[in-house]
């Protein structure tokens, strides 16, 4: 007969005789190279339950037999939550098991304290300790996990609030640092918003669309922070020009060979919401670039920006 150690909403650990499974759920995914570090060193097979891959009963279906003894596994699992309670002076770490106990509590209690900075460790414990022992909870299973669900929902609306906080912040600061560009001498302004500064100006022909061109350049943020420099290398790059983003794209078929300029790039013709690399998410860009030269349609790009 199974011992259901625990239910939907928390993790499983579920045996039969001497058989023993550990069913982790979506609930705890951030937690699960742990769990499987802890699986595979005592033998405990460990897969995630899914809601589609429950039987009726909210039992996850089972999918290997392990054998293992149930005291192993429970030693293991209250070693990892319980030490927080202890007194301090009883505690010993001489066995290689004690100091096991300990090390897997400290990485779990570490994460936990991450991912639940506000959890009431003594409701947790009464909890764990509640279903571990297979006593009727003070709360039953629908409002577990109704009350974990409304966590998580408080817990999406709570980091949605702060990205677009961020987002706000982020493209005033991208406006307002454009601005500022914009009202400087000899800064010229193209209908898409692009800026851009002429240093010098080169005798030769202004590539098209399609051209490939050898470039330096120096990429920043409005901060001055620099992120990519070719004159840091000590080489030139040459790409296809319809395959950078928008600003460049545009920026450089002003630029007649020969010619240095600074591009002030805002986000919606850089790199957007989602940003690259070292490059936030709606950020305003400023690239000085000098234009050597236009290679023919047919020759290779050396590589792509």
């Amino acid at each position: 007969m199974l011992e259901h150690l625990c239910y939907k909403g928390t993790t499983d650990l579920i045996f039969a005789k001497h058989k023993a499974y550990i069913i982790v759920p979506a609930l705890f995914s951030p937690h699960e190279k742990l769990i499987k570090i802890l699986c595979k060193s005592h033998s405990v097979l460990m897969f995630t339950s899914r809601s589609d891959k429950s039987t009726n009963n909210g039992t996850p279906f089972l999918m290997k037999k392990i054998v293992m003894k149930k005291t192993l596994i429970a030693a293991l699992v209250m070693s990892s939550v319980s030490f927080a309670y202890a007194d301090d002076s009883a505690i010993k770490l001489d066995s290689k098991e004690q100091r096991l106990g300990y090390s897997i509590g400290t990485m779990f209690g570490t994460r936990m304290s991450q991912d639940f900075s506000d959890l009431d460790m003594k409701t947790f414990m009464a909890g764990f300790q509640d279903s571990f022992a297979g006593k009727e909870g003070k709360m039953t299973m629908d409002e577990v996990s109704q009350t974990i669900q409304a966590y998580q929902q408080e817990q999406m609306a709570k980091a949605q609030l702060e990205e677009d906080k961020a987002t706000e912040e982020a493209q005033a600061a991208s406006a307002a640092w454009l601005k500022e560009k914009e009202a400087e001498d000899g800064v010229k302004k193209t209908e898409s918003g692009l800026l851009y500064k002429v240093i010098t100006v080169g005798k030769g022909e202004k590539p098209s669309a399609t051209d490939t061109v050898k470039v330096d350049y120096e990429g920043s943020l409005s901060d001055g922070t620099v992120f990519d420099s070719s004159y840091k290398r000590g080489e030139a790059i040459t790409f296809p020009l319809n395959g950078v983003i928008p600003g460049w794209t545009e920026g450089l078929q002003l630029m007649p060979v020969g010619s240095k300029y600074e591009l002030y790039i805002p986000s919606d013709l850089g790199y957007g919401p989602g940003g690259t690399g070292p490059i936030p998410a709606y950020a305003a860009l400023k690239f000085v670039v000098e234009l050597h030269e236009i290679q023919q349609a047919d020759a290779p790009a050396d590589a792509e920006k």
